[in-house]
């Protein structure tokens, strides 16, 4: 891992669709993260909270 790739974000919103999440951040551009219903109990992530994002590079997805 590099530190290229660990980024500070603050979350703006969270849509709890079951199973899957999907967590709205920002990272001076829009980044969204889906993550599963265990990680957000887990992580404790609300609204306004202070995150780093760790990017593997292998897992973006570009979109317009």
């Amino acid at each position: 891992m590099s530190a290229r790739n660990i980024v500070k974000a603050v979350v703006r919103e969270i849509h709890d669709l079951g199973s899957q999440v999907l967590v709205f951040a920002d990272v001076g551009e829009r980044i969204t993260v889906e993550i599963t219903s265990g990680a957000l109990a887990d992580l404790s992530l609300r609204v306004g909270s202070d995150v780093y994002l760790v990017i593997k590079t292998n897992s973006i997805t570009v979109m317009s």
